[in-house]
């Protein structure tokens, strides 16, 4: 599903992304741990096209991002992927439900099949009672449930995600790890996870640990079963 071919980048002098290969599966969680400075997000957005690699190359359902057009990317990135940061940049403005189909208006789909889209997401993230919320009504952990429902609605391949639970405690930081979990298991859905939450990480299929811009391990989580997380 995701294949990554000795992706480099550097700015100036300094090495942040060293010939770093890989692939993920459809339906599996892989988290990216190492310290700050190691070249986790660098990769995150080279994965996502948010930035061009000085080498190297990027493989999404056998497309090649890193030779996409503008145009052409950045309609892959609405479509096909999903993006989910430390903050929710959800638009104050606008009720969860409006953040949550903007992708959907994004894409061209009209507005019918967006909304419906979009309350069937709210309703898997469990705020289907809080269609109509702004954000400053939700809590820090609804907020960010909102945001998952809004990289999900496009149904895309892959979901990239940059601590997303940096910004939560730790009972709401379990529960979005959870959701994640339920929904690689009930729509097969492909997460990529940035964090610094070591035993958060191991809640993921397999654990990539980087350091100095390269990956210096990627270990099968033995016992890991999204399944589990049914119930």
């Amino acid at each position: 599903m995701l294949q990554v071919r000795n992706l480099s980048k550097r700015y100036g002098t300094r090495q942040v992304v060293n010939n770093v290969s890989f692939n993920m599966e459809r339906g599996e969680i892989v988290s990216v741990v190492g310290a700050s400075g190691a070249g986790k997000t660098t990769l995150l957005h080279l994965i996502g096209g948010i930035e061009k690699p000085n080498t190297g190359s990027v493989f999404l359902e056998q497309t090649e991002m890193t030779m996409l057009t503008i145009s052409k990317l950045a309609k892959v990135r609405n479509v096909q992927m999903g993006f989910i940061f430390q903050f929710h940049y959800l638009l104050p403005e606008f009720t969860a439900l409006e953040n949550v189909r903007m992708p959907k208006l994004i894409a061209g789909r009209p507005m019918k099949e967006a909304n419906q889209a979009s309350m069937e997401m709210l309703k898997i993230v469990g705020l289907n009672e809080k269609l109509y919320h702004l954000p400053h009504m939700l809590s820090g952990g609804e907020q960010q449930r909102v945001a998952v429902a809004r990289a999900l609605v496009n149904r895309p391949h892959l979901i990239l995600a940059d601590e997303p639970t940096g910004n939560l405690d730790s009972a709401n930081a379990q529960h979005i790890h959870q959701l994640f979990c339920k929904l690689c298991a009930t729509l097969k859905q492909s997460f990529l996870i940035i964090t610094h939450n070591e035993a958060l990480a191991k809640q993921a299929h397999r654990t990539i640990t980087m350091q100095d811009g390269a990956i210096v391990s990627d270990v099968k989580n033995e016992g890991f079963d999204c399944f589990d997380y049914l119930h």
